[in-house]
């Protein structure tokens, strides 16, 4: 799940999402701790108060920050859901549903 979170001054410094704490968004956080270590859902409708590009831009620079790191994720989008993973295969499948998202669902 992906939720408003409080942060302490460190870790608010650290934080990813700034751009849209900046538009007066709230800061969203998700990580899970499993075998594998911290995990994250990244999910489209958690970032409702931003435009479709908008949304599309920041799941893309997380996708890409959970894969440089190794962190294992997971995307939903409407219509399509990609399943915890990590690695290149998981990295190619979420930048392809990204790049031919049409749009949410109605």
């Amino acid at each position: 799940m992906v939720g408003p979170a409080s942060l302490s001054a460190s870790r608010w410094a650290q934080a990813r999402g700034w751009k849209l704490v900046a538009r007066g968004g709230p800061f969203l956080v998700a990580q899970y701790q499993g075998a594998s270590g911290p995990s994250r859902q990244l999910d489209f409708a958690a970032l409702a108060d931003l435009d479709t590009e908008a949304r599309l831009s920041q799941l893309c620079a997380w996708v890409l920050e959970c894969d440089q790191s190794g962190a294992p994720y997971g995307l939903r989008l409407p219509g399509r859901e990609i399943p915890l993973g990590a690695g290149p295969a998981q990295r190619r499948a979420s930048l392809e549903a990204l790049a031919l998202f049409g749009g949410p669902a109605p």
